[in-house]
């Protein structure tokens, strides 16, 4: 067995499934920008910062598949973030009647949030409402506990709406 020390630890990793393969390769072309330029003082930093981005993604999907799942049973479905917190709402808002899996199934960035707006939503409503979700919990091994803990650890550090709404559009891709 020999070891694999290439300058880019992920040339040593597994061959990947098609759909795994175009996460890591789209989440390494993004990270071979510079760090400055997104303000992010270290690899360290980079993982924390995107990795609230893919968890707020899984969990707008796994809504989704649940929702799907219910109405297909007959049952109602309630979400775990009110809509105004949805991934789907305020990071890759979809022209009316679009999907994420149709040809048009693009962001509308008409209505998608940019800017200093982006930055102002994230940092004073959305991460404080995550936050809250510790409280409202009914037991530590609820998600709402999971959610409200995780995110009145981290903090966001991306400074520039221009470059938040870059990386979401990014990650927006992956599917």
């Amino acid at each position: 067995m020999s070891w694999c020390n290439p300058p880019d630890p992920l040339a040593c990793a597994r061959p990947l499934p098609s759909d795994q393969r175009h996460v890591r390769t789209s989440l390494q072309k993004h990270r071979r920008r510079p760090l400055e330029r997104r303000r992010f003082t270290s690899e360290l930093d980079y993982t924390e910062q995107t990795s609230w981005l893919l968890f707020l993604k899984y969990l707008d999907a796994l809504e989704h598949d649940k929702a799907t799942e219910a109405a297909l049973d007959g049952k109602k479905y309630t979400h775990i973030l009110d809509k105004p917190y949805r991934w789907e709402t305020w990071a890759a808002p979809r022209i009316a009647g679009a999907t994420v899996s149709s040809s048009n199934g693009k962001i509308d960035h008409n209505t998608a949030l940019t800017g200093d707006d982006l930055i102002a939503f994230v940092n004073g409503k959305l991460f404080p409402y995550l936050h809250g979700f510790k409280a409202k919990a009914t037991g530590p091994n609820t998600i709402e506990y999971k959610i409200g803990e995780i995110f009145g650890e981290i903090k966001n550090r991306i400074q520039s709406g221009y470059n938040l709404r870059e990386i979401i559009d990014h990650i927006d891709e992956l599917r």
